[in-house]
């Protein structure tokens, strides 16, 4: 049964019985009459103040394209009809219904009002639009100083490092070293310690102290650590991190922005928090959230996303580049070079299209290729095994990727030939894996 009734000039009043919720789903015609005219006229603006003018200016964790850390407004009267695709879901906005976006006349930020607010930890209501942002503190600092021959040299100091750290935009063939902030292959430019073998990536070195990141809405302390288990990918890492209570973020995972264009899939990726289907990438499914595609199902998750593009291993004398599915249809080729098992041609590999090699990804990385040699595991407790019995060894050791000589692992007996944690006081060694082995299987 269809009703009308007659709106006075104080529209809110006459609605004021009416619940918010009926507004939005539509329930209400959006149309008024104007007096003199008689022409119809958008009623929305007095229809749904009521509903959102409590928010206010919000300020979202979502990064904004053209600006790091943008406060939002409500949009609560009718604005020129356009084409805008939500920021978050990328589902077309209808501006007309009220909409928040970017403040700044540069900007062409925009989002739903009910992807904006639906999850309280992306956003926080602000009192005022001129709200200072905070300042953008580097994590290193330069300082010109004159040296002994009277000549002026910049000295570059990191706040996580003791020494003073020397800027290169050089690096040599047969290097083999990794930035220590985001454990990557060091790459040029960079800046290294020379006092002892430290390295950071210029971008690594650079990155603020303080990160208002788009996953959650508090702000990030960038932190060292010798080891964590990264909150994105899952994946155990050293370096640096952006840290905020029980929340870690490697740096690889960190700077990856909720919009990206990602090498191997040919359509803008989002990242989704309610997204549980399968990595299309290595076929692992669930997390908290994933990259989608608008356009189709695919599908991408931290730990794929943040795959390093080349990458050396033993099993070939050059470079391994990470491959995407579809680009080798020879059935044949399908195999693991070092497991030696099938691969899904669907799935990302590593390939080296000189020596025809092609690599699980797991089986070039290792299972922890991000844990940085010779870091010490405090007050681990490791269950070995003497003459058939299994005793208890609690002390810190130290990580390590290899072990000369391939000797027995104390908990399983069988040879330990990649990740082990060996004890420098009475040097057992026992593979990572088994660390809490109590019944003697690997």
């Amino acid at each position: 049964m269809t009703k009308a009734i007659r709106v006075s000039k104080d529209v809110s009043q006459s609605f004021k019985h009416f619940d918010s919720q009926v507004m939005w789903l539509g329930f209400v015609c959006m149309r008024g009459f104007d007096q003199k005219t008689q022409a119809p006229r958008p009623l929305m603006v007095s229809l749904h103040f009521p509903a959102i003018s409590s928010l206010k200016l919000i300020t979202l964790a979502t990064v904004c394209t053209l600006s790091f850390f943008s406060l939002v407004k409500a949009i609560v009267f009718a604005r020129e009809l356009e084409e805008h695709e939500c920021k978050i879901c990328f589902e077309e906005v209808k501006t007309e219904y009220g909409s928040y976006h970017c403040w700044r006349e540069d900007c062409n930020y925009i989002v739903h009002v009910k992807c904006a607010t639906e999850d309280d930890r992306l956003y926080y209501i602000i009192d005022q639009e001129n709200q200072d942002e905070e300042p953008v503190v580097s994590s290193i600092s330069c300082v010109v100083e004159v040296n002994e021959h009277g000549e002026a040299v910049k000295i570059f100091k990191h706040f996580k490092h003791e020494h003073n750290l020397v800027f290169e935009d050089k690096i040599k063939e047969d290097s083999d070293r990794h930035c220590d902030g985001c454990m990557l292959s060091i790459s040029t430019p960079f800046y290294y310690c020379s006092v002892c073998n430290f390295f950071l990536h210029k971008t690594c070195a650079e990155l603020p102290k303080i990160k208002h990141h788009w996953y959650r809405r508090f702000p990030f302390t960038l932190e060292a650590r010798d080891f964590l288990r990264c909150k994105l990918c899952y994946r155990y890492c050293s370096g640096l991190f952006y840290i905020s209570g029980r929340l870690y973020f490697c740096l690889r995972c960190a700077t990856v922005p909720d919009i990206i264009r990602r090498e191997g899939h040919e359509h803008l990726l989002f990242f989704d928090y309610q997204r549980k289907r399968q990595c299309s990438a290595c076929g692992v499914g669930g997390g908290y959230g994933a990259f989608r595609c608008k356009e189709c199902s695919f599908s991408l998750d931290f730990a794929c996303m943040t795959l390093p593009q080349a990458i050396q291993h033993k099993c070939d004398s050059h470079l391994l580049k990470l491959t995407y599915h579809g680009e080798n249809a020879d059935a044949e080729q399908h195999y693991c070079d070092v497991c030696e098992e099938k691969q899904n041609p669907n799935h990302w590999y590593y390939y080296c299209s000189t020596c025809d090699n092609s690599v699980h990804p797991k089986c070039v990385l290792g299972e922890y290729p991000f844990l940085k040699d010779g870091i010490t595991w405090r007050s681990v407790v490791l269950s070995t095994q003497r003459s058939g019995v299994f005793h208890e060894h609690s002390d810190d050791v130290i990580f390590v990727h290899k072990v000369d000589g391939y000797p027995e692992c104390a908990a399983c007996g069988k040879l330990c030939q990649d990740e082990a944690l060996k004890c420098p006081k009475c040097n057992i060694i026992v593979h990572h894996k088994c660390r809490w082995i109590g019944n003697g299987k690997c």
